[in-house]
C-alpha cells in the first residue's frame, strides 16, 4: 500500500496517526485530571479571572493540545484527499 502512495498522502497519512493519537491522549488526560482535582466545577470562576489568552491557555492545556490534535487529524485527510 505504501509503495503506491506519493509522498503528500505518506505525510498525510502520518499527520492523520499522529493526530488521532494526540486527541486520544489528552482527551483521556483531559477527563482524568477533572475526575481527579474537580477543577471542572470552577471552570467559569477560574476562567472570568484569566486576562490574557496565555493565562486561559495555561489552566486549559489539555483541551489546547486536543484542538491541535483535531487539527492535525483535518489536515491529514486532507492531504490524503488529494
Amino acid at each position: 500500500m505504501l509503495a503506491i502512495m506519493n509522498q503528500n498522502q505518506i505525510i498525510g497519512l502520518s499527520l492523520l496517526v499522529i493526530g488521532i493519537l494526540i486527541t486520544l491522549i489528552f482527551i483521556g488526560l483531559f477527563f482524568w485530571i477533572k475526575k481527579q482535582t474537580e477543577r471542572m466545577s470552577n471552570f467559569r470562576i477560574n476562567n472570568q479571572e484569566s486576562k490574557s489568552v496565555w493565562e486561559f491557555t495555561k489552566k486549559n492545556f489539555p483541551l489546547v493540545l486536543i484542538v491541535f490534535g483535531i487539527m492535525l487529524v483535518v489536515a491529514g485527510i486532507s492531504m490524503l484527499a488529494k
